[in-house]
């Protein structure tokens, strides 16, 4: 809640040993790491990406019981 509250900056190896990131690279490797990111979600379940982008997205506004029923929702539309 800090870093909302206070805007702090960071660098970015204290956000990588906090796990405020995915993966940390150097300057040279961020487009070839973010473009073998872009593929292998070009290659996963879209339908299943697409809901979790949806869910995030709507769940920030919802109490956390709706977000866990949209969350129950879509889990059985996958069939899981």
């Amino acid at each position: 809640m800090e870093l909302i509250y206070t805007g702090r900056i960071m660098a970015a190896d204290e956000a990588d040993r906090l796990g405020l990131l995915n993966a940390l690279v150097e300057p040279d490797q961020l487009m070839p790491t973010a473009l073998a990111l872009a593929g292998r979600l070009a290659q996963g379940p879209t339908i299943a990406i697409g809901l979790a982008k949806e869910n995030i997205r709507r769940n920030a506004s919802l109490t956390i019981e709706d977000a866990l029923r949209t969350e129950r929702r879509d889990a059985i539309f996958q069939g899981r």
